[in-house]
């Protein structure tokens, strides 16, 4: 005989069943808006056999959705669907034969394309245009294209000249913090229009309006990545190898001042600000999550369950991770040397997580708060995307939630055992039957 032995009146049922896929469905939401583990986020990977080029080393989106891809064999398109290499319109200069390194969206939605080797590439309704003109050294190479609050685009000349780009066409050096030239790793420009950059392993920083860089006391060992935090303070790594006692990610104040930083083990190769504030890390094979309180500079309570791992495992995809971007929707896209993945946030996802499949009870109360038993007969509550385990029986039980008075009915099928009746989260009477 099945379990679900006691059951409501049909009609009652139905609406019992109705508001509680309603409530779940609001709960979703809820927990949407919440942080979710990268376990929960829906994972779709694209390889070789669907199309994606291989060795992705840097990702972007432009205004009109169109997710770009530089790689090791040139620049693709990804519309959803298809990938494409992209082949310029007609009249445009032929693109250099070099991998992409950096890719970078301005403010007027150019693309700009910065390969390994030669001039950087302006892109703008299928059209494309070099600039590889500049005065003082030869070009090697233009990386790190940066724009400020007044449109003008700054980069970095063979990895040691800071260079802005004229009206002329023509990339012009501009003065280094060292005002020598030593190995430039890294140029950012924030929100703030300060401007950020890592030279020689040090990091410096002009404010608006200043002349002079400013020596900060952080240390940034190998290729560098400065990101900026909803707060507008900003997360800074370098790739390393760092000498003893040194950290591969660090956490600055608007003046360069240091903050708190988790402490991430081993070499990392990319950082993101996500949109729900968390703080996502690449390290190659895996990725690790810090949620929104962990990385808080206000947080002061235990931090070691607020971020969570995720190994891209048993799949072409999961090595060589180089590149992350976070979309106009919210989506999380990692590129590597094996292809492209797609985390998206789930609009369900488990209340209950490594409960057993069974006959399950549940109804929604007068406050909206969700009661349910499982198929172990565990008495469970979920209010505001929390659940809290109430109390366990043994035997098959069903469950009525009364909406006038505030009580939970728990019947059992067993004679041998009471009705029980809750009149409060964790107070448990038996009673006689309503």
């Amino acid at each position: 005989m099945s379990r679900n032995q006691c059951r409501l009146p049909r009609l009652a049922k139905r609406l019992v069943n109705v508001s509680v896929v309603l409530s779940l469905l609001a709960l979703a939401l809820h927990l949407r808006a919440q942080d979710q583990t990268i376990a929960q986020m829906i994972h779709t990977s694209w390889t070789g056999r669907d199309g994606a080029p291989q060795g992705i080393t840097a990702l972007a989106q432009t205004r009109d959705g169109i997710l770009w891809i530089g790689g090791i064999s040139g620049l693709f398109t990804f519309d959803g669907v298809n990938f494409a290499p992209f082949n310029p319109k007609p009249g445009s200069p032929s693109l250099p034969v070099s991998p992409i390194r950096f890719l970078f969206v301005s403010k007027s939605g150019e693309l700009w394309v910065s390969p390994f080797h030669g001039a950087a590439i302006c892109i703008h309704g299928g059209e494309a245009q070099l600039y590889g003109r500049v005065e003082g050294d030869h070009l090697d190479v233009i990386g790190q294209v940066q724009q400020d609050a007044s449109g003008i685009l700054w980069s970095v000349l063979n990895e040691k000249h800071l260079v802005r780009l004229g009206f002329d066409g023509i990339w012009h050096e501009v003065a280094n913090p060292t005002r020598s030239s030593g190995h430039v790793s890294k140029l950012y420009i924030d929100s703030n229009n300060t401007q950020w950059v890592v030279e020689d392993n040090l990091l410096y920083t002009r404010p608006q309006g200043e002349t002079e860089f400013i020596a900060t006391t952080v240390n940034v060992y190998g290729p560098a990545k400065i990101v900026e935090d909803p707060d507008r303070s900003l997360w800074v790594m370098g790739e390393g190898p760092t000498p003893a006692g040194a950290v591969n990610l660090q956490h600055v104040d608007r003046v360069g001042r240091r903050l708190f930083a988790p402490q991430v083990y081993g070499q990392i190769n990319t950082i993101l600000v996500a949109p729900d504030d968390s703080l996502w890390v690449n390290k190659n094979e895996e990725l690790q999550r810090f949620s929104a309180r962990a990385i808080s500079r206000d947080y002061s309570g235990p931090r070691k369950n607020d971020s969570d791992f995720y190994r891209l495992k048993n799949g072409p995809t999961a090595y060589g991770l180089q590149a992350l971007l976070s979309d106009a929707d919210g989506n999380m896209w990692i590129g590597g040397m094996g292809g492209l993945d797609r985390f998206e946030h789930a609009n369900l996802v488990p209340a209950l997580p490594g409960t057993k499949v069974g006959a399950w009870h549940s109804c929604v109360d007068s406050q909206g708060e969700v009661w349910v038993i499982d198929a172990d007969d565990q008495l469970f509550v979920i209010k505001n995307g929390q659940t809290s385990l109430i109390h366990s029986w043994k035997g098959p039980s069903n469950l009525f939630c009364g909406q006038e008075k505030r009580g939970i009915w728990r019947f059992s099928c067993s004679n041998r055992v009471p009705p029980v009746h809750s009149r409060g989260r964790g107070e448990l009477h038996s009673e006689s039957p309503p």
